[in-house]
């Protein structure tokens, strides 16, 4: 990794863990199943050492449950009633780092390309896109402030124009791969599930349960074709924004989730449809449990409010400033003043991409750079960038550099 900005050099391991591209992170894993099929890969899979015997794998499973972070997961493996205790002493339970930033939009596109996010360019949940001169939400696809999703598509916005890459669905197709991808109904046929999944058959499901009866068969259905089937739960995410994710409704879901994976997809698959299945499940990233009084309100501050073209981007926990000209410098001092030290860590946006943060290369292309602003502010603490978007604030935020939200498991097990 090139050489850190000063500002997150002097945090690193003590309150900030930086994306681990090298070999540790979500990139390597989408490069572990890319590579898996004979594929090539542009980052370095996973240490061999961190995952369970693969020779003979012909069918891989890829399960994304989001929010589910280290810090939360780690105490789950105590209780013996759930799966996870004997998925770990079965498999490997291994350590990884999310991408950054660690939010879903840019994680879940790292899975789908095994890119890291400066060469993907989902840089953010609200990004500034210049092409088409707009702030736009990307989950949604929509400018900010629409609710209705995939308004861009309908405007005619080609999504191979603002994101060119391929996913590992349309790699290895090539290959004789059959690609599968179970979405929730309430995402299926939306603008980015399309672009996630392209390549992969779409197979909706409604809850844990009947996600976890659609793992199993499929598997039945292919029991010998090379086969990958990627799944995204999106339950834990939700509750953890909504009451906080220290709190029982998160374990509550977890547990759940853990049932129906134990009941409904290990107990009653076939010995046939479980040889040479590789088993994987992993988070994009985690949360923190946030403050109200530690929010930092960009509105109350006029200095700050007048030097900015366009409302911050980026998420709640790691946001861009995009600055008038000549506004770097000052607002850079403004924000790194004793006021604000214990809230904010600022560092300039371009020094953050040389020093490796979006990515192992520290560049991105041209068209890119105006997504990540001038200014990187991230959220210390349980504090949180407060800018008045709609919707209400919530308990649970991510995009930072915290442990909570940087660190997540990943299970291996082989089956048969």
């Amino acid at each position: 990794m090139a050489k850190l900005p000063a500002e997150l050099a002097e945090l690193q391991d003590k309150e900030f863990v930086l994306p681990a591209y090298e070999e540790r992170s979500l990139v390597n894993l989408a490069a572990t199943v890319l590579e898996l099929f004979g594929g090539r890969a542009p980052h370095p899979p996973l240490p061999r050492g961190l995952l369970p015997e693969l020779d003979g794998v012909r069918k891989v499973v890829l399960l994304v449950v989001d929010s589910l972070g280290w810090e939360r997961f780690l105490p789950l493996l105590e209780d013996k009633s759930l799966i996870f205790r004997r998925l770990a002493q079965e498999g490997k339970l291994a350590q990884l780092t999310s991408v950054f930033p660690s939010t879903t939009t840019s994680a879940l596109a790292t899975l789908a390309s095994a890119l890291a996010p400066e060469e993907h360019g989902l840089l953010g949940y609200r990004l500034y896109l210049r092409e088409l001169g707009l702030v736009a939400n990307m989950l949604r696809l929509s400018p900010e402030g629409l609710r209705r999703p995939d308004t861009l598509l309908e405007m005619g916005l080609s999504l191979r124009r603002l994101f060119t890459f391929r996913t590992i669905y349309e790699r290895l197709a090539p290959r004789g791969v059959r690609s599968l991808a179970l979405i929730r109904v309430i995402f299926r046929g939306s603008g980015f599930s399309r672009l996630l999944y392209r390549g992969a058959e779409e197979v909706p499901f409604a809850a844990s349960s009947d996600m976890c009866v659609q793992l199993r068969k499929l598997l039945e259905l292919y029991p010998e074709e090379r086969l990958l089937i990627g799944a995204y739960w999106d339950a834990v995410d939700t509750i953890g924004h909504l009451w906080g994710p220290a709190q029982e409704e998160l374990e509550a879901e977890v547990r759940q989730l853990a049932y129906s994976l134990e009941r409904e997809f290990f107990a009653r698959l076939s010995p046939k449809a479980a040889r040479g299945t590789l088993v994987l499940i992993c988070a994009d990233h985690g949360q923190v449990e946030v403050r109200p009084e530690d929010a930092f309100r960009i509105t109350r501050y006029p200095k700050l409010r007048r030097s900015l073209l366009l409302p911050p981007t980026g998420d709640f926990r790691a946001s861009y400033l995009h600055l008038r000209q000549g506004e770097l410098g000052p607002i850079k001092r403004y924000l790194q003043g004793r006021r604000f030290q214990e809230k904010l860590v600022v560092v300039e946006s371009s020094e953050a991409l040389a020093g490796g943060l979006f990515g192992p290369e520290g560049a991105m292309p041209e068209g890119f750079l105006p997504r990540i602003g001038d200014l990187l502010l991230l959220a210390r603490s349980r504090g949180f960038i407060f800018y008045p978007y709609e919707g209400p604030l919530l308990r649970g935020y991510h995009g930072g550099l915290s442990r909570e939200e940087m660190l997540v498991p990943l299970l291996a097990l082989r089956l048969g």
